[in-house]
């Protein structure tokens, strides 16, 4: 089965391309092949140790062909419309899971728009709800701050995070720029707001100059070559 789509995290487009996965052998058992295929999709984006246990309504009985199995493009696990296809013969049936993975959590409270530095971060098994949603990974995080309040423990979900916004406007930033191992850091001045790698105009104050710069960092620019 080919699995393609486009995600939307935090108004950065990325794609998810899950077309390459390795064939796996199907199931005769209905409930079996979903489970196996949501831990598959699960896998795809980074999970790991995936628990999952699924129930079809209508019940499917054993395909000895073993079953195929077609999943929406995005769904809840507690809910959601699955194809399930033994040779020529396609049937739908609605399945319900329940699931979980070690998710991406906060170790302490944080408060809406806080950067999600590494050390804030931490995996623990969680509830899966929707796969499209879930991080497994702190990297997944870098660069991102969450929209609300998050608890200590709470998981990150995806459609919850934004850009982090590292540079404010108006606000004070140095201009770095390194070559062959020397550094050289200039005072500026933003005059817009940006995240993480993001192109912002910056006036040097030192000679009055307005470039162009990538945030690299809180406070921190640096000059775009074009």
């Amino acid at each position: 089965m080919r699995i393609c789509k486009n995600y939307q995290l935090a108004g950065l487009a990325f794609t998810l391309a899950l077309c390459g996965l390795p064939a796996h052998a199907a199931s005769p058992d209905a409930a079996e092949a979903v489970r196996a295929e949501l831990v598959r999709l699960a896998q795809a984006r980074g999970a790991r140790d995936v628990q999952a246990e699924v129930t079809l309504t209508p019940p499917a009985t054993p395909c000895a062909a073993g079953y195929r199995v077609t999943l929406p493009a995005s769904f809840a696990l507690t809910r959601f419309e699955v194809e399930l296809h033994c040779g020529s013969d396609t049937r739908g049936h609605v399945a319900r899971a329940k699931a979980s993975a070690p998710q991406v959590v906060t170790r302490t409270p944080l408060a809406a728009g806080s950067p999600l530095n590494p050390d804030a971060l931490t995996l623990a098994r969680q509830a899966l709800i929707r796969i499209d949603d879930a991080l497994f990974r702190t990297e997944d995080a870098a660069g991102m701050s969450s929209r609300s309040p998050l608890k200590a423990g709470a998981a990150l979900r995806a459609r919850r995070l934004q850009a982090s916004t590292l540079v404010k406007r108006g606000e004070d930033v140095e201009i770095v720029a390194r070559q062959a191992g020397v550094e050289v850091r200039v005072a500026a001045q933003a005059l817009a707001a940006g995240s993480r790698d993001e192109v912002i105009r910056v006036r040097n104050l030192a000679s009055g100059q307005v470039i162009d710069a990538r945030v690299s960092s809180k406070g921190e620019v640096e000059p775009v070559v074009r």
